[in-house]
Order: structure tokens, then sequence, then C-alpha cells
């Protein structure tokens, strides 16, 4: 991570002299996290299409190559993000990401600790990063020229919509079974699930609460400089 900054800076010169201080401390984090999300996350909907067409329930597809491959590197993510990502946040203040990475390594924790029956559910918490790829190139489209435009819309939209669909209803439910599961022996680090969970659920509010002001306020923003306007045009006719 610490070289990205470096190989952007000579590749996109013009670009990377463009960013502003913190989007320049923000690169790293967002460049890593999108080579993660188009590498394993798509891996991990293949896992469960192929555990979708297993017609034994005691003989779940398990792909041991994908096991070796994803699960160093999802830890490793977690282990970059938070030195180069969570961390850095507390200084400005923000604390939930360093909270979440903290509950991320006791959950991760508590599963390798727990049966390997559960180890189905992997790619269904996997996948829950398919939201923040919508959310990461969006971020990098902004920052180059097409903050306002249809296609910007159309991927913080869908980041929305999926974010609802597969970190609320999906990791909720994935949650409840591990929780739930006679074959989880996760001790004391069963009650990570439901803080994650509760996490997702303040974040949705966060997403939900920025895209009604962006799509929603604007509306009345500009419908204010509107009435602005005329009222200052019928002014100037009054005094004309």
């Amino acid at each position: 991570m610490v070289l990205i900054p470096k190989t952007i800076s000579i590749l996109f010169p013009a670009w990377y002299k463009s960013l502003d201080v913190k989007k320049i401390e923000e690169l790293p984090a967002y460049v890593t996290s999108l080579v993660h999300h188009i590498t394993v996350v798509p891996l991990a909907w293949w896992w469960i299409y192929n555990d979708f067409l297993v017609t034994d329930p005691n003989e779940p597809y398990v792909p041991a190559a994908y096991l070796r491959f994803a699960a160093p590197f999802c830890l490793g993510f977690i282990v970059a993000d938070t030195f180069f990502y969570a961390i850095p946040l507390i200084r400005r203040g923000n604390v939930e990401y360093i909270i979440h990475h903290a509950l991320a390594f006791w959950m991760t924790y508590a599963l390798l600790s727990s049966s390997g029956h559960l180890i189905r559910y992997f790619p269904h918490i996997i996948i829950c990063d398919t939201t923040n790829g919508f959310f990461n190139l969006a971020w990098i489209l902004r920052l180059s020229g097409f903050r306002d435009t249809v296609l910007v819309s159309f991927l913080e939209i869908s980041f929305a919509v999926l974010f609802f669909f597969l970190r609320i209803i999906n990791l909720s439910t994935v949650f409840y079974l591990m929780f739930t599961s006679p074959d989880g022996n996760f001790g004391i680090g069963r009650f990570a699930f439901p803080l994650i969970s509760l996490l997702q659920f303040y974040w949705q509010f966060k997403i939900a609460q920025a895209l009604s002001k962006k799509f929603l306020g604007s509306g009345s923003t500009k419908k204010n400089n509107n009435n602005k306007e005329a009222t200052t045009s019928k002014d100037a006719k009054k005094s004309s």
C-alpha cells in the first residue's frame, strides 16, 4: 500500500497532483480495496453458485484451492486496511471503522476456532464487499471529473441498494444461522456477529441520509435558488 501513491504519481502525474492531502491519504486504501473486490468477491459468487447446485445438504461445495487463496488474501487485506485507513481515521475523530475492523478480527478468530461445517457460509460474508466495489469506483470517478454524471449517480444508488440486500438481509441472515448453529463452537466470539450486524444498520441509515440529501435536498435547493432569482427579477423590475 505504501507503493501505491508513488506508482500512481508516476503513471498519472496530472491526476495525482489534482488530489488534496486527504484524498492522497485515502488513495491506497481505496485502490487495494478495489483490487480485493474484483478478485476475491467474484470467486465467492462462483462458490455460492456451485454450492446452490449441490443436492445433498450434507455434502456442501467447498473449493479448497479458493480457500487457500482467499483466506490469507482477505486477512491480509483487513490488516492493511486497518493500518492504512481505519487507524488514520481515528485522528479525524472517526472511530467506526476501527471498531468494524476489530470486530472483523474477532469474527475471523471465532470462525477459525469453530466447526469446519460452517465454512460454507464464508462466501456469503465475502460477497458483502460487492457493495464496496461500486462505492470505490464512484469515489475514483468523482475525483476524475465525473462527479455529477449519470454514471456516478448510478453507482451510488447501486451501492445503496446492494448494501441493503447484501449487508442488511444477507449478512444478518448468515450471522443468525451461524449464531444459532449447534456446530458453532464460538464461545464469547459469537457476540461479534450481532455487533457487526448493528454496525451495518447504522451505515445503512447514514447512506440513506446522504443519498436523500444529494438527490432530494439538491432539488429543494435548486427550487429555492429559482425562487430567489424570481424575487430578484421582480424587485429589479419594480426599481426600474
